[in-house]
């Protein structure tokens, strides 16, 4: 419970890394950016262990939703990070999904001073696509109207 209050009121406290405004899949999307970021990044982040266990565990809620004993295996007896991770789930509770994505983001952003610059390059990088697809889509439509528009004259002149 202490541990999903907290995460709660960091979400709350830090500056979102999507707008408020931002889709349901502008949040997914930002999600999935940061555990991609964090994956490829593991190695070379200066994290503690508290923090990796607070990840691991706001990432298995973003994605399983509440620990339920009956369909997660029990860590091993001397799997103690495993046991640590799955405390740390348990903590966090009935937090909705939503909020846990959230609170991992907000975790990655305040621990990792190169995340909030790369996932901004990445959003901004989809961005300019999808600006250039819907140019594009813009330029066919209106070469297409044109096309009707000219065949229209044409067969007008025939008809005179």
């Amino acid at each position: 419970a202490q541990a999903q209050a907290q995460a709660q009121a960091q979400a709350q406290e830090q500056p979102a890394a999507v707008p408020s405004e931002a889709s349901e899949s502008d949040l997914q999307l930002v999600f999935e950016l940061a555990v991609l970021f964090y994956r490829s990044n593991k190695s070379s982040l200066a994290l503690n262990y508290e923090t990796k266990i607070e990840l691991a565990a706001l990432f298995k809620q973003a994605n399983c939703g509440q620990f339920d004993p009956e369909k997660h295996e029990q860590p091993g007896f001397f799997d103690f990070v495993g046991k640590d991770r799955q405390a740390a789930w348990v903590n966090l509770g009935d937090m909705p999904q939503d909020d846990a994505r959230d609170a991992f983001n907000t975790l990655l952003i305040e621990q990792c001073e190169s995340f909030k610059p790369w996932l901004e390059k990445r959003l901004n990088e989809k961005r300019e696509r999808e600006r250039q697809e819907k140019e594009e889509e813009q330029k066919r439509i209106r070469a297409a109207q044109e096309q009707q528009r000219r065949a229209a004259e044409q067969q007008r002149a025939m008809q005179l």
